[in-house]
């Protein structure tokens, strides 16, 4: 890391470092709620090119499966639905905790929640 990055990166974990517990939202200040903007903003940029991997991956994992096992699409839909579900980006809800994150999507059919 150079340290510039060190800098901005340190910069971050101090505007956000009030707030990190739960707390609602009226009780936050400008400056923290500026804070994990802004740290949400730098955390989705290498975890949505991620995410976005995963997903592309996975589709085409789920669609040679699909090829290999004659057109079976349950195949297919068991790998393609996780991949591509879940979140794709980190909003200041996920870093207080209020929201969870999903990086390997559910099938709505198994789950109740409305992460979706």
């Amino acid at each position: 890391m150079t340290k510039r990055s060190i800098l901005i990166l340190s910069i971050c974990l101090f505007l956000v470092a009030g707030p990190l517990s739960p707390a609602p939202v009226h009780a936050r200040s400008a400056g923290g709620e500026f804070g994990l903007g802004l740290s949400s903003l730098i955390l989705s940029i290498p975890y949505g090119f991620i995410k976005t991997s995963y997903a592309v991956l996975g589709s085409v994992t789920g669609g040679l499966a699909w090829a290999i096992t004659g057109g079976r699409n349950e195949v297919a839909r068991a790998i393609i639905q996780p991949a591509l579900r879940g979140d794709y980006v980190i909003v200041p809800e996920h870093l207080v905790n209020e929201r969870s994150l999903i990086f390997v999507g559910r099938n709505p059919e198994q789950s109740s929640s409305s992460d979706y």
